[in-house]
């Protein structure tokens, strides 16, 4: 996707605009797959002076955030800036368990909730929620010492939300939106390219070794029937049986079951979707949904990261899929 009349904005580490970056290229990646490094590359001819601090932005966008180094590279003439994205300044601030509790949690509108994680993060002089109330309501319990993008990101989500971030050359705001709809957002070879692999039989059965020798090892089997969820009982069997062992030499009967439940679940999921899209404006959270016509399968994944180049007046944005959420039947465990 590309976006045309874009300027790359250059601030003092006191907010006060400097100019525009004709000369510069930008290139910002956010998102919250766990590789996600929530930060940006500013490349500017060589000479080009900018302070540690200061601010990288286009305006009322998402791209941008705060100069925290410089590489030098005489060869080429470049001076290349980096720093962490508006989303990273947040990844770098954790969210720790309120005194008394083992869980931080949260209640009321997204947007107020919002507010109360930046305030938590003691960044509510450079970024504000979005005024007024959004129309999302959540109830969240967050993971204990995540930070607070991803915090507030799984939050959203739990909502059917996403987080949208923007700088006006004052301050960051972040609200929250529904994510897309997937009817609405159905990518097909007219809007982007798309390319999926299905796995029609994964490893169903897992021989779960444990602690102990020879015959006095522990051994549990676990089956996955074929919606994928998960128990002690099989229901594949001959040609349509896969075994896989699992050692885990220090586990007992206990841990053999929850840590091997896991991994079975994990091999059910090998179905992979990855999207460049053509068109369209998404964020984190948004769906996409690859469609085979061949084999009728269908395959959603939420957009985990965005990468967004910006050069001459032109962004050009790449989407990346993680890991599908549904194909068909969604594995679950049973008793």
């Amino acid at each position: 996707m590309t976006a045309d009349g874009i300027d790359i904005i250059l601030a003092d580490p006191d907010g006060r605009d400097v100019g525009v970056l004709d000369d510069c290229t930008l290139e910002t990646s956010y998102g919250v797959a766990d590789e996600s490094t929530n930060d940006f590359v500013l490349t500017c001819p060589e000479g080009t002076a900018i302070a540690a601090g200061s601010l990288v932005y286009v305006e009322g966008g998402e791209y941008g955030g705060i100069v925290d180094g410089a590489d030098y590279d005489t060869g080429d003439h470049t001076v290349k800036y980096r720093g962490r994205s508006w989303h990273g300044v947040l990844a770098g601030k954790v969210l720790c368990p309120p005194e008394g509790s083992s869980h931080l949690e949260l209640e009321g509108d997204a947007n107020a909730c919002i507010g109360s994680i930046l305030s938590l993060a003691e960044l509510d002089g450079l970024y504000r929620a979005a005024p007024g109330e959004s129309g999302i309501q959540v109830s969240y319990r967050f993971a204990r010492f995540v930070d607070a993008w991803r915090g507030l990101a799984a939050m959203l989500g739990s909502a059917g939300a996403k987080p949208r971030v923007s700088f006006d050359g004052k301050r960051v705001t972040v609200g929250a939106e529904p994510v897309a709809s997937i009817a609405g957002e159905e990518w097909d070879a007219d809007t982007s390219d798309v390319s999926m692999s299905v796995s029609w039989r994964p490893v169903n059965h897992l021989v779960c070794a444990g602690e102990g020798e020879n015959q006095e090892r522990t051994v549990v089997h676990l089956f996955a029937d074929e919606d994928g969820n998960v128990s002690q009982t099989q229901t594949l069997f001959g040609v349509d049986e896969r075994a896989e062992l699992y050692s885990y030499t220090t586990a007992d009967k206990d841990q053999l079951i929850e840590d091997g439940t896991k991994r079975l679940l994990e091999l059910q999921e090998e179905d992979a979707c990855s999207v460049v899209v053509d068109s369209g404006d998404y964020g984190i959270g948004d769906s996409a949904i690859a469609n085979s016509p061949a084999t009728g399968e269908s395959i959603e994944s939420p957009i985990v990261e965005i990468t967004a180049t910006v050069r001459n007046g032109v962004a050009s944005i790449d989407y990346s899929a993680g890991e599908p959420s549904w194909r068909g039947s969604v594995g679950t465990v049973t008793a």
